[in-house]
């Protein structure tokens, strides 16, 4: 059982594990400027994008629009934000939230990604040996 932010924590080693622990810089916290986090990575093809990641551990549908807000709070603060991340442990979003995602979406023209629990589940359980080894 986590309480309030220690959820971050675990959610952070999970970004460190699918991007590397150079790569994930833990913003959450008091002053964090929309974002729990920022993922920076270069592709392949040698673009750098920078993802803003808001991590919610609710045990209600996504309905409260204020981690897209947040999100949209963070592509200001921060350079360069090509993507936004909300890590939910919801089940599922309501048309209100998914409705403000895609017009969120079109207003900052960057992908806003939303991963709920059973997802978030599978990624803990697929990356679960690096971040036992981590």
């Amino acid at each position: 059982q986590f309480h309030g932010a220690e959820f971050e924590r675990p959610c952070v080693l999970l970004l460190e594990a699918l991007y590397g622990d150079e790569s994930v810089e833990h913003t959450g916290g008091s002053g964090e400027r929309g974002a729990d986090a920022i993922c920076t990575y270069t592709d392949p093809l040698g673009v750098v994008h920078r993802l803003a990641v808001q991590i919610k551990m609710w045990s209600w549908d996504a309905d409260w629009t204020r981690p897209l807000d947040q999100l949209s709070q963070a592509y200001g603060a921060y350079d360069g934000i090509t993507g936004g991340v909300i890590l939910s442990t919801s089940e599922r979003v309501s048309d209100r939230f998914e409705a403000r995602r895609r017009d969120l979406e079109t207003e900052l023209h960057i992908p806003i990604r939303v991963i709920l629990r059973s997802e978030l589940i599978r990624l803990f359980v697929t990356h679960l040996p690096v971040l036992l080894d981590g």
